[in-house]
């Protein structure tokens, strides 16, 4: 997707409200990925996707842990379906999107759920806090890439979250200011209890300040293992948790105050019971791209957003690049690049596709300070 074809919708209102004013706007886009997830659903598991659905929210509880940590985002995901016209539970399970994954790998195993208890990212210090981001997820999602600008009167508070359409979001920052970036790490234990990653993204994004941030994401249950870097508007306000079933574990600083992280824990132990799943992610594919943003990253004197950006799009490895193209319908490829600065007021450079070739546009959080978003 380029610049110019990027949906950017304002979402206002009640948190219902909003998620309708979403589902209405992206209908058709919803539907069109929604079917193409469902095909791989149906495709994986031999059965039609009510059936999944079905076992899906018997055998989890992911609703119960949004119930208590983040029960606006129910309400959210119920004005999407009403919008969208997709039913809520297989909305729920589709919002699901790194759970609904591991969930189908146990069924299509024979093994027992949990109990219940591709991305390159980087962040840096300075004269302001500055974290970025390529996600990478499959190249069939190419076009339904959005940027949501979500208007919380009643907080006043306002961000910018990339999604796919009919999702809550994976990627953001808003005005508190917090910024929130993360990557998978598929090798560590998960929980059926837990928050799922979207939820976590949206939940850090609701919090008030930096601190209150670091709070939520140490406290908060996590339902799969990932990795997140979070930034406030201190120029000092940046932190790396490796968070899976176990809880979240802050990763210190690298040099200079660099914050670098690809596919694989660097130092949470909490390993996946089953080795198949330690072992999930290329080895070569995510220690190549470390290599490289310590090369790009840890190596630059001055780390701003242009520095940044050209780390992003770095394919010092043609094997293995940060910046992944679209091979084909399967394969992963970065559906976005998002680097965020927290500036007074916050700014927001994204670029819906491979950095190296899509131009980035630039969001400013003034809309409560201005009477107009940047």
């Amino acid at each position: 997707m380029q610049l110019e074809d990027l949906p950017v919708i304002e979402l206002t209102g009640t948190p219902y409200e909003r998620g309708l004013i979403h589902g209405e706007s992206l209908r058709e886009q919803i539907k069109d990925v929604f079917w193409g997830w469902q095909y791989m659903v149906e495709k994986v598991t031999g059965a039609e996707l009510q059936r999944s659905v079905d076992h899906f929210c018997v055998m989890t509880k992911f609703a119960e842990a949004m119930e208590e940590w983040t029960p606006d985002l129910l309400a959210e995901l119920a004005g999407i379906s009403d919008g969208s016209g997709i039913s809520f539970d297989a909305l729920y399970m589709f919002n699901c999107t790194d759970e609904n994954q591991w969930f189908l790998e146990h069924r299509e195993r024979g093994l027992e759920m949990p109990e219940g208890r591709g991305c390159s990212s980087l962040g840096a210090v300075g004269d302001i806090a500055r974290i970025g981001q390529n996600m990478d997820i499959p190249g069939a999602t190419d076009g339904f890439q959005v940027l949501l600008h979500i208007l919380e009167d009643e907080s006043e508070r306002e961000s910018y979250v990339f999604s796919l359409a009919g999702m809550l979001g994976m990627i953001g920052v808003s005005s508190a200011p917090v910024g929130v970036v993360n990557n998978s790490l598929k090798q560590l234990n998960q929980r059926i209890d837990g928050l799922p990653v979207n939820v976590v993204t949206r939940g850090l994004l609701m919090q008030d300040n930096y601190q209150a941030a670091r709070d939520f994401i140490t406290r908060a249950p996590h339902a799969t293992g990932h990795n997140w870097i979070i930034c406030g508007e201190g120029g000092d306000e940046v932190a790396t948790f490796e968070c899976s079933a176990a809880g979240a574990v802050e990763l210190p600083a690298q040099q200079g105050g660099r914050h670098i992280h690809t596919n694989h824990p660097l130092i949470n132990e909490d390993l996946h019971v089953v080795e198949d799943f330690r072992a999930a992610r290329s080895t070569s594919n995510t220690h190549s791209r470390l290599a490289d943003l310590e090369q790009t990253v840890l190596g630059a004197g001055n780390l701003g957003v242009a520095e940044m950006k050209a780390a992003l799009s770095s394919h010092a490895d043609e094997a293995n690049p940060v910046c992944r193209h679209v091979t084909d319908r399967g394969t992963n490829f970065t559906a976005g690049c998002a680097i965020y600065e927290m500036t007074a007021p916050a700014r927001l450079h994204f670029a819906p596709g491979p950095p190296c070739e899509t131009a980035f546009g630039q969001w400013v959080l003034d809309h409560y300070e201005t009477s107009g978003a940047g």
